[in-house]
């Protein structure tokens, strides 16, 4: 493969990859605004546990600290069978309580049973359910799954097209039409494919090595050119069969 077919190659295949980066941005920052209002059951947000010192009491048994969180009625829970985890946390000095379905969890002090920080774990929410994956695990994992790969070859290329930028392309040719001149421009008139229009054409005036200037072109409606200080206005179809020279008259 030469260097210019892999830079072409580069530049399409990072216009794609930048489309799949912006469909996968979009959706994470709709899925950030929109699910948590779904899935979360009207509780605050918890971000980890609170931040409390270890006091000198004993640590109430893991029985005694369940009946004094359902004592106090916590919301988001109706049982104690619906908690599917249940840890204690030396280090803080307080039990944790979760519903991991659901994305709940409750903090309850050690010592006196005291519910110090509940709510919906929206962090690992979005780790789990983000990128389409409250439609099926599955479909996350196809959707991130080229990411990795996708990242480390734009980074590559990427550097490869900064350091070999796109030259400009040159026309080596020396004719071109009339819609490739400019106002101002003078060129001399070569030939055209079609023979009637050849002899349309010389009837005005316009014969091979006539010198044309050109005096007005658009982007759309007819051209003016002058030959022979006359004014000649031209459709752009006539115009693109025209063949100029390219060097000037």
């Amino acid at each position: 493969m030469t260097t210019r077919r892999f830079l072409r190659w580069s530049r399409k295949f990072h216009k794609w990859i930048g489309i799949y980066i912006g469909i996968l941005t979009m959706i994470w920052l709709v899925e950030m605004l929109v699910l948590p209002l779904i899935f979360n059951p009207g509780l605050p947000v918890v971000d980890g546990p609170p931040a409390t010192a270890q006091g000198d009491s004993a640590p109430l048994s893991l029985q005694q600290a369940l009946q004094s969180f359902m004592d106090q009625q916590p919301d988001g829970i109706a049982s104690v069978a619906e908690l599917d985890e249940m840890a204690y946390l030396p280090g803080n000095g307080i039990y944790r309580f979760a519903i991991r379905e659901r994305f709940l969890e409750w903090y309850v002090e050690a010592e006196t049973g005291k519910i110090l920080k509940y709510g919906f774990d929206s962090d690992r929410f979005l780790m789990e359910k983000g990128m389409l994956g409250w439609v099926h695990p599955v479909v996350t994992k196809v959707v991130k799954a080229p990411f990795e790969f996708l990242f480390i070859f734009m980074a590559i290329t990427g550097l490869y097209i900064v350091f070999h930028p796109r030259k400009k392309r040159v026309n080596r040719l020396r004719t071109g039409s009339l819609l490739d001149m400019v106002p101002g421009e003078k060129r001399c008139f070569m030939r055209v494919p079609d023979v009637a229009l050849m002899g349309r054409l010389a009837a005005v005036g316009l014969l091979p090595g006539t010198s044309i200037q050109m005096i007005r072109i658009r982007n759309r409606g007819p051209i003016v050119i002058s030959v022979r200080h006359t004014y000649l206005a031209l459709g752009r179809d006539i115009g693109a069969r025209v063949i100029m020279s390219r060097e000037a008259a």
